[in-house]
């Protein structure tokens, strides 16, 4: 009978650390973590990571990568939502180099969802046409002494030691690209 209470107390114990870890694991989406900077091969090892001379990385640049949680390109966008806590995020339609026409509809598309929140919007992607110009959502993280913060958890959004702009560009309902960038206040001029 004893034994029976030890290996009852014993499942017990385990059920409720597997419930604590996962519930840990749910948590962690809604935070970023320096792992959430760099990109991985398809057996989850790091690949490419931001460096002093590489500020910038981007996955269209290299073939095969993902992020850290998993997204390729060529995934459906509504992956961020499910991977992304979107709190934090903003998302823009606009063009660099095009045509006039271009221009006018990036403006019109932005004008027309500009009161939208993110996680709406994701709802919406297929309203988005290929019109040639450029639809993506955007975060940005700040590291102050070692720690990663998402701007909502901040007062002072100046005092930082570097700040992460995190970059999902979309097409045709899909992900298209992911950039990373890291600023420092030194690389920011006044």
């Amino acid at each position: 009978m004893k034994r029976i209470g030890v290996i009852f107390l014993l499942v017990a114990v385990l059920c409720l650390g597997g419930c604590n870890k996962a519930q840990k694991e749910k948590e962690d989406v809604n935070n970023w973590c320096m792992e959430d900077l760099k990109f991985y091969d398809y057996e989850g090892k790091p690949a490419w990571e931001l460096t002093v001379d590489n500020r910038v990385i981007s996955l269209r640049d290299k073939g095969g990568l993902q992020t850290y949680r998993g997204v390729m390109i060529g995934d459906d966008a509504k992956e961020v939502l499910s991977q992304y806590d979107m709190k934090d995020f903003k998302f823009e339609i606009s063009y660099i180099t095009g045509t006039e026409e271009v221009g006018d509809t990036a403006g019109a598309l932005m004008e027309k969802y500009k009161d939208v929140p993110p996680e709406e919007m994701l709802n919406r992607l297929s309203e988005i046409p290929d019109f040639g110009g450029t639809f993506y959502y955007f975060t940005t993280i700040q590291m102050i002494d070692g720690e990663l913060y998402r701007l909502s958890e901040l007062e002072d959004i100046s005092n930082y030691d570097y700040a992460f702009l995190i970059q999902f560009y979309i097409r045709n309902e899909n992900i298209d690209n992911i950039k990373i960038s890291r600023f420092s206040k030194a690389n920011i001029k006044k």
